[in-house]
């Protein structure tokens, strides 16, 4: 007898189908095993990102409460707030008896209208220290350190201060070097060690921008120049690294995480990010406390001017341009603190304000002038013009030790 001849049964998709038993008990078996192996792989990656995310945060997080504490709480969706951003050349591990902060400048952060406001504060302003007295305001970080940095601008500016930075100048040629460079117009000529820089715009290495950043004696109005550039250089950093992904920023700050300090986490820092991702210059204002340079008992000062300075910063605070016109300066006078203490809880004297409201009021009636013609007149619906009078402002721009 012949073998008989076996059958071969053609596979269809119903053995593959949720209706064949046979096959969904092979799959129910399997489906177990495949989802506990994603599981803790799951488990795995999020370890992994959980240790990177805290090791990042131990590196850059200020371990300081007697700092954190003094900072005011604020809704920063909601709000706008302040920010110290302190410039130093010590390294994280070296005291802070041993060094001051060569940059001091404010922040005023809008996330919801994409705004940045930056105002320097020159590193020799005289102004009284709590339990020093009289002194430098660099002074106040060598002597007790973030907190009394914090307390002593906060008393100087009259503003709250939410977030604290503190970035040592390695920091900035690492970061600017992690970023491809920046590019600025730089004003003025630069010369320091084996850096120098032409006027002009040019791309700068994070060499040459951290050399750019401390020189002084080669600029026309030393420390006045120098803090217009230290402005100049924040403006392209920040307009810079917030063009990159939103992605890239866990790895630019890992760069940077041995040169800087701050009271915000690396998540804080990501949600700041995207909120303002897309940020120019044209969304950023820039000024500088209005001052004048003088010496006391041989020490050199720089002396802030009382009204000019409560002026910028009743601007700056209310998130318009803090740049003063000549008109707002030659109204709110040169009284400096060379000769009167700075009290900012005090106001403007109700003579200044009156001034003040004078001159909008003419600028306002300039605006409406040269809205309805160019020549000053308007013409009504017969076709007939008429004459509008009006006082123009002149000249917008500050002298360099106000705004540079």
């Amino acid at each position: 007898m012949g073998r008989k001849k076996q059958q071969v049964r053609k596979v269809t998709t119903l053995d593959y189908s949720r209706q064949n038993a046979v096959y969904t008990h092979r799959r129910k078996k399997k489906l177990p095993i495949v989802l506990a192996i994603v599981f803790v792989l799951v488990l795995a990656g999020a370890g992994a990102a959980f240790a990177y995310i805290h090791n990042l945060n131990s590196k850059i997080q200020i371990e300081d409460e007697e700092v954190t504490e003094s900072l005011t709480e604020v809704k920063e969706n909601v709000e706008p707030y302040w920010t110290l951003i302190l410039g130093s050349d010590a390294r994280p591990e070296e005291s802070e008896s041993n060094s001051r902060s060569d940059v001091i400048m404010l922040v005023r952060v809008d996330q919801n209208n994409k705004q940045l406001t930056l105002v320097s504060i020159p590193r020799d302003t005289l102004v009284d220290i709590e339990g020093y007295g009289t002194n430098k305001i660099n002074a106040a970080y060598s002597y007790g350190g973030a907190q009394l940095a914090i307390s002593t601008i906060e008393e100087f500016a009259g503003v709250k201060i939410s977030h604290y930075a503190e970035i040592y100048f390695d920091g900035v040629e690492t970061l600017v070097d992690s970023i491809g460079g920046i590019t600025v117009d730089v004003p003025e000529y630069a010369s320091y060690a084996d850096v120098t820089l032409d006027p002009g715009v040019q791309t700068l290495t994070g060499h040459e921008a951290m050399i750019l950043a401390r020189v002084r004696k080669t600029y026309s109005q030393g420390d006045f120049t120098r803090t217009y550039v230290q402005r100049l250089l924040v403006q392209a950093m920040v307009e810079k690294v917030l063009s990159q992904p939103v992605t890239s920023l866990p790895s630019i700050v890992e760069s940077i995480a041995g040169c800087f300090t701050t009271d915000m986490s690396l998540n804080d820092l990501i949600a700041l990010a995207q909120a303002m991702q897309g940020i120019t210059s044209e969304n950023m204002y820039s000024a500088m406390a209005p001052s004048t340079a003088g010496m006391v008992d041989g020490v050199s000062y720089t002396f802030t001017y009382i009204n000019q300075w409560k002026l910028l910063m009743q601007k700056a605070d209310e998130g318009v341009d803090p740049t003063l016109s000549d008109e707002e300066i030659a109204i709110c006078g040169t009284e400096s603190t060379e000769t009167t203490d700075l009290v900012m809880t005090t106001g403007l004297p109700d003579t200044v304000k009156t001034q003040l409201e004078e001159l909008a009021s003419q600028q306002a009636a300039a605006a409406a002038a040269a809205a309805a013609g160019t020549d000053g007149t308007a013409t009504d619906a017969t076709g007939t013009s008429s004459s509008t009078s009006a006082t123009t402002q002149t000249s917008q721009t500050a002298p360099v030790s106000q705004s540079e």
